[in-house]
């Protein structure tokens, strides 16, 4: 219950600096701060870009798993859970919108997945329920390869967020090689993703143009990723590292029950 709790204060705290918004959240989730001109002003173009692109990417679909699928109708449901590491950039941004306490977002997930035929799956991420926040993600997964000693997928993702009166969508699209050694299976990954950062307050946004600021903005990375997961029976865990040639660093794990 005390890790929920933290998580919540800090999540909060993330939707106030990210939205800059008339609504923003207090770490109390409680009182809300008005948005200025001075807010602004107290920040530079650069400032705004390491949070949007922190957030931006952090929200990500994630596969966490190698490279096979379900196979014909096979299903999965799943929690997980990523913390994503904010660089020393991002947290001197954070501190000018006093939340200099940030430096970890934790982001759990509800995960569903469906193994289909010709070596295809889907899968949705979701959180929602906790106050002006939702995240939705879709994935897709196509095998190309499955030898008893390598197994070769592409992957492709599309996700959706809102946080208060913030806006993301991002996509991504990667290669996974993994090599099955018995319970376990390590992989490595490399891909490209993109993510969209707006704001929805038009408020916001005009006082953001009055300090000559963009209040929407656009970006892409490269990163690459390892996992080494474990298959008991029909339960996997699936921890994972990913690396985000912006600077960003995320660690995480999925609990999945497979049929």
């Amino acid at each position: 219950m005390k890790s929920f709790s933290t998580f919540r204060k800090k999540s909060f705290t993330a939707v106030a600096v990210v939205a800059l918004s008339l609504g923003m959240l207090t770490a109390s989730n409680s009182a809300k701060a008005q948005v200025t001109l001075g807010t602004f002003q107290n920040l530079s173009q650069a400032d705004i870009d390491n949070v949007y692109k922190a957030f931006g990417f952090a929200l990500k679909h994630r596969f966490y798993q190698p490279a096979d699928t379900l196979g014909d109708w096979g299903f999965e449901i799943a929690f997980e859970a990523t913390v994503d590491l904010l660089n020393q950039e991002t947290q001197t941004s954070l501190g000018k919108f006093g939340a200099s306490s940030l430096n970890v977002l934790p982001i759990p997930k509800l995960q569903v997945a469906l193994g289909l035929p010709a070596g295809f799956e889907v899968g949705m991420g979701f959180l929602g329920g906790i106050q002006d926040l939702t995240l939705l993600s879709f994935g897709l997964v196509k095998t190309w390869l499955d030898l008893e000693f390598m197994a070769v997928d592409t992957r492709a993702s599309f996700g959706t967020n809102k946080l208060s009166n913030f806006s993301a969508t991002n996509w991504s699209f990667e290669a996974i090689s993994s090599f099955p050694l018995g319970i376990t299976e390590p992989y490595v990954y490399l891909g490209l993703a993109g993510a969209s950062i707006s704001l929805n307050d038009l408020n916001a946004q005009q006082l953001g143009q009055l300090a000559g600021l963009e209040s929407s903005r656009s970006f892409t990375s490269a990163y690459f990723g390892f996992g080494l997961p474990l298959k008991l029976g029909f339960f996997h865990l699936r921890p994972e590292a990913q690396f985000f040639t912006i600077g960003e660093f995320s660690v995480g794990t999925r609990l999945a029950f497979v049929l």
